[in-house]
């Protein structure tokens, strides 16, 4: 983690925060609390504010509120003191706070947590991880239901941690301490995501879109005098470029990350969009060895995180960096903010509609092998399909974790993942709902694409910000009927025949190269095979892993010999289904960075183990 966004405190009996011993900023500031860098400090009678981030609606919310503010932060504790949640739930941001007054603390993360993590017990609280260890309270112990969730999906949902006692706090949340106890305040619950619907037409909705999009990219970049902006070969990050040349002159320097050897890469195309625009253009393309880099990550992302575009971003953001550029803008989350795996989706309600999910799922325990191409494909559909309301699994399904795990561990296997706020539907158009704020939203938004990739901009120090998660543009896209986000009858979208993101690209069809426009979605999903494509990589990997302390009582040694063994058969075997390697490559990813986090934080070495 960046020096910057550093904070540690402690609760007491009084409700106040006490002073760590250890300052890590070298200043005594009025409020009891060790932190670093760019945390700003305000006061108002007896409230109290320690602010750290950005707004981006604060014009709008002076107005609102009619009032005047020096800082960001003293302009947050004013739309507290005036509105308390409802104003909170009126901030657009990328942050964290800490708001003090009498004998109670509201620790507040911002909307999709695209501003620093709060790890914290009942005693304690820090933005990184690893500062866990700093505190003498605090005795580091794995948390083994969470790391069985983390190798099956890859991350860990919050409020869970990979450590005993430790909890994280979720995107959107408001943590309270009254002075004797702790609460967990969701500001954004299901219940304000069903709203009073849009009545105007699609011409209409196009319109305001289009109005929204352009303030949120003005907000974003302020007076910038050059901006950054990540560039694939898709609608939304060629919409930003769009619209950003749009309504500035000023200098855009793209960047692109692509991977060497993949007939689907999107460089080519994202150069296009740059020299359209007027703008420069830097890609990067990754070729596997960038796994050295991997214990930054880890220590950074702090709980055990895999994701396809992990180093993705990482590149990405190491690329930027060199330009000092006062913002970034990203096309992260537009997809999910419209609906995704809408297909998927249709088959689940017909399955659930003519009560199938017997015969449906004896055809998925059926084809349950890695043996053969065709039925693992069948398999991985329809484990997609019934799984429709929980986050991907990409990672060890229940069986191969019964096999990695040892036996004194299998009672975490039948725990639930997590408790989604509703489960019955009766309409398509209600299990879209469902999944758009259940798992798009609250999961893979929250906590996977927008969490790493301002994870690793922070890393790197840069300020990144994401136009199409604009608190209006949310707002607004809540409002709209189903069709407007995800166009065609149930019908139509199992035949293939849906369009996805409908608006988004009804706004954008005229506006884009017919290069982007006209093209089939087929990338965007990082080959993870390629970091386990050199041999000598490969061993060393697996010499790593039998050698951390994962397999000391938790991971069978044995079984990783032959997840290892299995995988050198196919590593090489170009006609063998991309998911089907992508699948086993993204297994021996989860267990390395596992074995490489249980260095960092439960063995607490400096530096963890290296390739």
């Amino acid at each position: 983690m960046g020096q910057n966004e550093r904070l540690i405190g402690f609760f007491d009996a009084q409700g106040k925060v006490e002073h760590i011993l250890k300052d890590l900023s070298g200043l005594t500031l009025r409020v009891s609390v060790a932190h670093s860098g760019k945390w700003m400090y305000s006061e108002l009678d007896d409230y109290s504010i320690l602010f750290y981030g950005r707004l981006f609606n604060a014009e709008e919310l002076k107005t609102q509120y009619q009032i005047t503010a020096f800082s960001e932060g003293e302009l947050l504790l004013k739309v507290f003191i005036y509105d308390e949640r409802k104003g909170l739930k009126k901030v657009d941001g990328s942050f964290l706070c800490l708001i003090r007054y009498e004998n109670h603390i509201h620790i507040i993360r911002d909307r999709h947590g695209t501003g620093p993590q709060l790890y914290y017990t009942a005693k304690e609280f820090c933005t990184a991880q690893t500062d866990l260890n700093m505190l003498t309270t605090f005795k580091p112990e794995p948390d083994y239901k969470s790391l069985v969730t983390f190798l099956q999906y890859g991350y860990i949902p919050a409020p869970d941690t990979g450590l005993k006692g430790v909890k994280k706090l979720p995107a959107g949340y408001c943590l309270h301490y009254n002075g004797k106890q702790l609460e967990e305040r969701n500001l954004f619950p299901h219940e304000d995501f069903v709203v009073e619907p849009f009545r105007g037409t699609i011409e209409e909705a196009v319109e305001e879109y289009k109005r929204l999009h352009t303030q949120s990219i003005k907000r974003r970049i302020g007076d910038a005098g050059k901006v950054g902006i990540l560039l694939s070969g898709g609608f939304d990050s060629g919409g930003n470029i769009y619209k950003l040349r749009e309504i500035f002159n000023g200098e855009i320097n793209g960047f692109s990350v692509g991977f060497q050897d993949n007939p689907w890469t999107e460089v080519p195309l994202a150069e296009l969009l740059a020299n359209r625009y007027n703008a420069s253009f830097e890609s990067y393309i990754i070729k596997g060895d960038e796994l050295s880099e991997l214990p930054n990550l880890v220590q950074k992302m702090g709980d055990p995180f895999q994701e396809g575009g992990l180093m993705v971003n990482y590149c990405a953001m190491r690329m930027a960096s060199k330009y000092n550029l006062p913002v970034i803008l990203g096309g992260d989350a537009n997809d999910q903010f419209f609906g995704t795996a809408i297909k998927e989706l249709a088959m689940k309600y017909f399955i659930d509609h003519y009560h199938l999910d017997i015969p449906v799922g004896l055809a998925q325990r059926l084809t349950r092998t890695i043996h053969s191409d065709k039925l693992f494909r069948i398999h991985f559909h329809l484990e997609k399909i019934r799984n429709i309301l929980k986050p991907d699994s990409f990672g060890f399904s229940y069986h191969g974790m019964k096999a990695l795990i040892n036996r004194n561990h299998h009672q975490y296997l039948s725990m639930p993942l997590f408790a989604v706020a509703h489960s019955k539907f009766n309409t398509f158009d209600e299990l879209f709902s469902l999944r758009s704020y259940d798992m798009d939203i609250q999961q893979i938004i929250n906590q996977i694409i927008l969490f790493k990739a301002s994870q690793m901009a922070s890393l790197w120090n840069q300020n990144i910000a994401f136009p199409y998660a604009d608190l209006d543009i949310f707002n607004f896209l809540k409002t709209l009927p189903r069709s407007y986000k995800c166009h065609g009858t149930p019908e139509e979208i199992v035949k293939g025949k849906g369009v996805a993101k409908f608006l988004h690209k009804k706004y954008l069809k005229t506006k884009l190269p017919v290069e982007i426009t006209s093209r089939k979605k087929q990338g965007g999903f990082a080959p993870l095979p390629l970091f386990f494509k050199d041999i000598e990589q490969l061993n060393a990997i697996h010499s790593l892993i039998n050698n951390s302390g994962i397999t000391e009582g938790f991971i069978n040694k044995l079984e990783v010999d032959k997840l290892f063994m299995d995988y050198k058969r196919f590593v090489d075997n170009e006609n063998i289904w991309f998911w089907q390697r992508q699948v086993k490559a993204f297994q021996l990813f989860n267990l390395l960075v596992l074995a490489v986090w249980w260095e960092v934080q439960i063995i607490n070495k400096e530096s963890a183990l290296r390739l």
